[in-house]
């Protein structure tokens, strides 16, 4: 089962409970299913949404778990990926099993694809 691209970031823990990308992966999840939330960044004013990016970190995500869904071996988990829509500065990798934020401040702020973070 797969959750998304939903348009806007999920990256707080309040609106982690009330996401409906999210909540669709945790029922998959809770019923033995692994299934990845993922949902697509807000661009710069006048940028687009990448979605072909958002679509290859979910084929990454199956990929990286196809061996143990055929074997299964998979364990029935609900990751939620966020993917930046890059219009200046680009991607340059993943970092995962980040906490979420405790509130929703900042939410809905445009990313910094060129820092340096």
């Amino acid at each position: 089962m797969i959750s998304g691209v939903n348009e806007g970031q999920t990256v707080s823990i309040v609106i982690n409970l009330i996401s409906g990308t999210v909540g669709a992966a945790k029922t998959a999840a809770g019923n033995g299913i692994p299934a990845p939330a993922s949902s697509q960044g807000l661009p710069e004013p006048g940028g687009e949404l990448d979605y072909p990016a958002g679509a290859d970190a979910v084929f990454a995500w199956l990929g990286d778990r196809r061996a143990a869904r055929v074997a299964k071996t998979a364990a029935a988990e609900a990751d939620s990926t966020n993917v930046h829509s890059c219009n200046g500065g680009s991607v340059r990798g993943t970092i995962s099993d980040l906490p979420l934020a405790s509130s929703t401040q900042g939410e809905l702020d445009l990313q910094n694809c060129e820092s340096t973070f």
